[in-house]
């Protein structure tokens, strides 16, 4: 109130009623991982709106004659743009394999805590507990944002999937080079001069696609429950968009893009089940009935399936500004269409988050 010094009637106008709030964004994401060019732009939070503005920024220039390498993180960034995402922000470890820095430096996940309008979170391809952990605690210390996690590629049992894991049992996952299904299987002794052509020339390669992390020989592959993050099972096989090529990879980038279009054209009190996934070919495992019984009560809720699509289906992971059930979830597929409310989704399923 001011201070009138000399007496008299004064009006003073004071604005009433709540003030209106403000509209959140909940679809940008934020990605980490090795970039085709490994020296682009190394940890940094760089904002990306297009995939054609990736390709500039993180697969070299145009005119160089040698293709960009396929990583998990180009598969992902192309699926959440695909599937109805309009902007995130990449940050290029370069050469590390560690998603997070050290006290003295910030890298990886450290350099999306300055960003506040970031809601999604996810590391393509990082399916060690190590990674798991990092990008539960950093969205759990945010408050805000949700992880997107991703399993290994190749899973020997599904049993192994209510089990949470510990460190030191799934190895970190890298993208090194590996060769594409279509490529030819090494000649045997002998026979290098019909692979290589004449002597002393090398034998032309195929396209390299990013190498898959797969499973332990034992122990559990399920992340630590946490109302901040999702579990997507399986890995999904897409045309890789580089090469050309049919590769498989994680569903984190496709299921974040799939969130954000889901929140915009639905909003965020819709859970992003029985949503078709773009540009997702197939599955890797095709969950049968029984198996979908065990992962269920696990907070794994599985859809039905036809051989020629993927879809998502479930939850999101709990945050003061994103009211949806949280905890693990799983993406797989089966052969026959489940009963029940989720008995209309497509190919493959992507379960709700750990509870």
């Amino acid at each position: 109130m001011p201070n009138y010094a000399a007496p008299g009637v004064f009006v003073e106008e004071v604005p009433g009623g709540a003030r209106p709030i403000g509209a959140v964004g909940t679809s940008t994401a934020g990605f980490i991982g090795h970039a085709p060019d490994r020296a682009a732009r190394v940890d940094e939070a760089v904002a990306v709106n297009s995939w054609t503005e990736f390709l500039t920024i993180f697969c070299g220039p145009a005119n160089n004659p040698k293709p960009p390498e396929t990583t998990h993180l180009a598969n992902a960034v192309y699926g959440f743009f695909d599937n109805g995402g309009s902007r995130c922000y990449v940050v290029n470890i370069g050469k590390s394999d560690a998603i997070t820095g050290t006290g003295r430096k910030r890298t990886g996940l450290q350099v999306l805590e300055t960003i506040d309008e970031i809601a999604i979170v996810a590391a393509p391809g990082f399916t060690d507990p190590a990674a798991h952990e990092a990008l539960l605690s950093h969205c759990e210390r945010l408050a805000f944002p949700v992880a997107i996690l991703d399993p290994p590629s190749d899973v020997d049992n599904i049993d192994r999937l209510v089990e949470v894991a510990t460190a030191g049992e799934t190895p970190a996952p890298g993208d090194k080079p590996a060769k594409a299904a279509a490529a030819k299987e090494k000649p045997a002794d002998g026979d290098e001069g019909a692979a290589a052509g004449a002597p002393g020339e090398a034998a032309p390669s195929a396209p390299a696609a990013p190498a898959k992390p797969a499973a332990p020989a034992s122990g559990g592959l399920r992340p630590r429950q946490s109302d901040q993050g999702t579990f997507y099972f399986p890995w999904i096989k897409v045309r890789d968009p580089l090469g050309g090529q049919i590769v498989t990879a994680p569903p984190s980038g496709h299921m974040a893009g799939t969130w954000a279009r889901t929140d915009a054209t639905r909003g965020v009190h819709k859970a992003p089940a029985n949503e078709p996934l773009r540009g997702a070919l197939d599955v890797t495992y095709r969950v049968t009935r029984q198996e979908q019984e065990k992962l269920n009560p696990q907070g794994s809720t599985a859809s039905g399936t036809s051989p020629r699509k993927a879809s998502g289906s479930g939850a999101r992971g709990r945050s003061p500004r994103r009211p949806a059930s949280g905890g693990t979830s799983t993406c797989a597929g089966s052969s026959t269409p489940s009963a029940g409310p989720s008995s209309s989704a497509p190919a493959g399923w992507c379960s709700n988050p750990t509870t």
